[in-house]
């Protein structure tokens, strides 16, 4: 019985050092659009919040409870401000 002829190899794709940096998931898509569909519907929440008219009492209610919660604030949003200066 005679061996049947090898077929010519096909090349091999050559991957990144690292492949599962650039490699999607069977759902990524499906992911990638609930994400985007979340962060759509977020928009839309936020604009229709300001556009109402809440937006102050709001921020009267979310006031802090104390002075140290006040000093708390003070410093976290010092270091906020830092982080935005630098971009």
């Amino acid at each position: 019985m005679a061996k049947p002829e090898k077929s010519a190899k096909k090349p091999r794709t050559r991957l990144p050092a690292d492949s599962s940096a650039g490699a999607a998931s069977p759902d990524s898509s499906v992911e990638d659009q609930s994400s985007h569909g979340a962060t759509d519907e977020s928009t839309a929440r936020g604009r229709r919040f300001s556009e109402s008219g809440h937006v102050e009492e709001a921020g009267r209610g979310a006031s802090p409870d104390s002075d140290g919660e006040a000093r708390t604030l003070e410093d976290v949003e010092k270091i906020g401000r830092s982080h935005a200066e630098r971009n």
